[in-house]
């Protein structure tokens, strides 16, 4: 939920990690989610049991955004999802899923 996090002040941002390559069926999905005329419908509806992905082929201008994503998240040791790194004070690494308290709470502890 990701109106919970907003509300805790915590601000966002995505970046599309392909675990099974470029070249594979969903780096191509999240190419055509992350270029849809609306990427926020279309990443809730791509995330429903009844997945829905924007048809037809993503232009190489969004794949090149996939792959610029996929080789910053390269760098990152990622362990697990979702994985959240901090881009202010302190860098800092969460992996797995905490609450919005627990994740300023935490947040909190490792800047001491």
């Amino acid at each position: 939920d990701l109106k919970s996090y907003l509300d805790a002040g915590i601000s966002i941002k995505f970046l599309a990690f392909p675990r099974a390559g470029l070249n594979s069926v969903v780096a191509g999905n999240m190419a055509k989610i992350w270029c849809s005329a609306k990427p926020n419908e279309a990443l809730d509806a791509a995330m429903n049991p009844v997945s829905t992905i924007p048809e037809g082929r993503p232009d190489e201008a969004c794949l090149n955004i996939i792959k610029s994503h996929f080789q910053v998240a390269s760098t990152i040791p990622l362990q697990g999802t979702p994985t959240m790194v901090t881009l202010s004070g302190k860098p800092q690494l969460f992996t797995g899923w905490l609450s919005p308290e627990n994740l300023v709470t935490q947040m909190g502890a490792a800047q001491k």
